[in-house]
Parts: structure tokens; sequence; C-alpha cells
């Protein structure tokens, strides 16, 4: 049968070499690849009187499915860990399901403290040990007590003077979602944008002439405390908009 499987081109060297040489005394599982691309299982079973018995099982859609299956997760896996920002999905039991390379470093942990399985306990037990929350004690206590069965979003402050955007949102079947953004960017210039409107308001209230701003609707939405005296409007005046005489 060897014979006529090498000589029909069936076989190639190590099929003929494995068909030849396998040890029947013991189940043998093999998968080969036959001449037009289809893919086998092969499973030679010893027999109580000490034949073999041989089954043979076309595999290809199987095998196909998995490879696309496998090529899918690739795909998948590089674009969430392209993301700048980290992912961490927890199941109904608060266990660890998938993370990405941006979450292990946002959590301020190393690769080796994250694994699928762990809780989010332990999680958080890791990135104490880490000093993670150092910068904000409360974070810490926060965790503990935080109700993952409904959306919850929060910022912290990292040792390392970053600050997070953090949120975690509840999943299908009682399991949870949580995303890290760094918005150390944004809270910068949010500050600096309120620095300088602070500095402005101090020149424009030390000033001697009374300032007001109007909208192009002609209402009024700012005043120095010069323009508010002379004029005998209140800061309230100024939440209601009221329109220019």
């Amino acid at each position: 049968i060897v014979a006529m499987k090498v000589a029909g081109g069936e076989y190639g060297p190590e099929d003929e070499a494995w068909a030849l040489s396998a040890d029947r005394s013991r189940p043998i599982p093999r998968r080969r690849t036959r001449p037009d691309g289809t893919i086998l299982d092969i499973l030679s079973l010893p027999m109580p009187d000490g034949g073999f018995i041989v089954t043979v099982q076309d595999v290809t859609p199987l095998v196909q499915a998995e490879a696309a299956a496998s090529a899918r997760e690739a795909l998948l896996r590089s674009l969430v860990d392209g993301m700048p920002f980290g992912v961490k999905l927890f199941d109904a039991a608060h266990r660890l399901i998938a993370y990405n390379e941006a979450a292990v470093r946002l959590s301020g942990l190393q690769p080796e403290d994250l694994r699928p399985g762990m809780t989010a306990a332990e999680v958080t037990a890791r990135q104490i040990a880490r000093g993670e929350f150092a910068a904000a004690p409360e974070h810490e206590a926060r965790l503990a007590t935080l109700d993952r069965s409904k959306p919850v979003r929060y910022r912290r402050a990292r040792p390392d003077g970053s600050v997070l955007d953090v949120a975690s949102v509840p999943m299908p079947g009682g399991g949870f979602l949580v995303t890290f953004s760094d918005v150390t960017p944004l809270v910068r210039a949010e500050a600096e944008a309120k620095a300088q409107a602070a500095l402005l308001r101090a020149m424009i209230d030390n000033t001697e002439a009374g300032v007001l701003r109007f909208d192009r609707e002609a209402r009024l939405v700012a005043a120095n405390a010069v323009a508010l005296r002379m004029e005998g409007l209140t800061e309230e005046d100024i939440a209601r908009r009221i329109p220019r005489e």
C-alpha cells in the first residue's frame, strides 16, 4: 500500500518513512497534508491480536477555520495593542480575561505582573506593591468599593505626574471593561487656560475703567467689578445674560 502511494505521488519521503517505521504497538496520531492541499488526521491504534487499525479523517474545513480564527485574533490583537489607551476585560467573577500592552504600562505594572485569570483585587494588590497609587491614595479605597454593575468614570494622578482618565463599563453577562487614557496634555492645557483666565480677570478687575463684554446676540457675558458697580449689576445678572440696553 505504501509503495502504491509513493508511486502515485500521494506519499513523499517523509510520509513513506513514517508509514514504514511507525511503532504500531501504541496509539499514534498524525496530521498530514495531501498533494491536493487537503489535510488529513490519521490515527493508528493497536489491536488485541497484534494488528492495528488506521482511521483517516478529512479535517481541511476545520484547519482552515482554525487558521482564519487565528488570523482574525492576530489582527484584533495587533489593533488592540496599537491603541494609545489601555484596555482590561474582566468576567462576571472579576477575573482578568484580556488586556493590551498599554494597560500594563498605564497601570504601573510590568508584563509579568498581569496574567489571565487574576482577579481585579489581585491586580490592584500588584499596583499597590508597585506604588502606583502613591500620588492618589484615595484611589485604593475607591477601588475596594467600586460598583462595577454601572458605568463609572474618574481621573487620577500617577506617581510620575501624569493624569489618567479611567472608565469602567459593565458588560453583558456580568463582566466589566476598564479603559485608561493618558489625559495629561489636556489637564495641563485646562490648568493653563484657567491660570490665564484668572490672570486676565485680575488685570481687568484692577483697571479703573468698567469693562462689559457682550456676545453676538448683544447679551452680557462678562464684566469687571468696576463695571458691575457703575452699572448697578451683579454676577447673577451676567449668568442670566441680560440684553444690552
